[in-house]
């Protein structure tokens, strides 16, 4: 990595364009999507890639052979090194293949974040590094294959760089960062300390439940055992991390925020407790008994967080 102070990528003659490397991806992802579905449509294995494509569309580029389906994105590997990247195609179940962008050198990546800086970027550009941080924290969330050489070497580049690659994302974008990037750019800050202090897992799961932002489960459209059960599954990912390091701060400020989301719970059930159609639903007698249980969470959540 560049030592001297000022920021110098020297990834090659040519500095890879983030927007023509994702446009190249995004085709081929949509061949792949349109072979999967010819696939379907002909009943045939999901794996297999031979035949003329024939449900598509007019962006995605047409191939015939395997072989010729690693040309478009072994072409990009190259560029892809120089900038401490490398592509990864993936297959869930049911669903399309999909190429995607895995982080592989985090300080290569950070010199060529820091060299975008030298210029205005563009809104294409911005998208990009947006969309690229996104889906590599939901990757991160859905967890890596430990087994993958590729998958491991991800989790520890990003656990090292997750805090300057935001950081530099956020510089580099200026004002210019919409609400929705922006909010990617504050969720994605949230993952850095539960990533490098090992309380990742339990963490995404809260985020990942809007837990984190609202303070706690919601009370309305529910059953008193399944509010229960739902809080006790809040409670334990809670006391999983505070048994981790550097968790005091994250712990004091959802304690706040769960102490005032269950005053409010409390304040608004009671206010409508006797609504006349609570009282022909049978809601009545539910909202009793999530009343009894938000007392029990309250202690709970105090006596575990001191």
């Amino acid at each position: 990595m560049n030592t001297s102070g000022e920021p110098k990528f020297e990834g090659g003659p040519k500095t890879p364009n983030l927007n023509e490397i994702y446009t190249t991806i995004d085709r081929y992802n949509g061949f792949l999507f349109n072979e999967y579905m010819n696939d379907w449509v002909k009943g045939s294995d999901k794996e297999s890639r031979l035949g003329e494509v024939r449900f598509e569309d007019s962006t995605a580029p047409k191939y015939k052979q395997e072989n010729d389906l690693n040309d478009p994105i072994h072409e990009l590997e190259k560029e892809l090194k120089q900038i401490g990247l490398v592509s990864e195609k993936r297959q869930e179940e049911y669903q399309a293949p999909k190429v995607f962008l895995m982080l592989q050198d985090g300080n290569k990546f950070i010199e060529y974040l820091k060299s975008l800086s030298n210029t205005e970027i563009s809104e294409g550009e911005r998208t990009h590094l947006i969309q690229f941080l996104n889906e590599n924290i939901q990757n991160l969330k859905d967890g890596y294959d430990l087994d993958s050489e590729i998958d491991l070497n991800a989790l520890l580049e990003w656990r090292n760089s997750l805090s300057e690659i935001v950081n530099v994302i956020e510089k580099i974008s200026g004002e210019k960062l919409s609400e929705k990037e922006a909010k990617s750019i504050k969720k994605a800050r949230g993952f850095i300390e539960p990533l490098r202090d090992g309380w990742f897992k339990e963490y995404a799961w809260l985020s990942e439940r809007g837990i984190i932002e609202r303070g706690g489960q919601r009370y309305f459209d529910i059953t008193s055992e399944n509010y229960k059960k739902d809080w006790g599954n809040i409670l334990e990912n809670l006391n999983l991390i505070s048994e981790k390091p550097n968790t005091k701060e994250f712990l004091e400020n959802f304690k706040q925020k769960a102490l005032n989301y269950l005053k409010e719970s409390k304040e608004k059930l009671e206010s409508t407790m006797d609504e006349p159609e609570n009282e022909r639903t049978g809601y009545k007698a539910e909202r009793i008994k999530i009343l009894d249980e938000i007392e029990k969470i309250k202690d709970r959540i105090e006596g575990l967080i001191k």
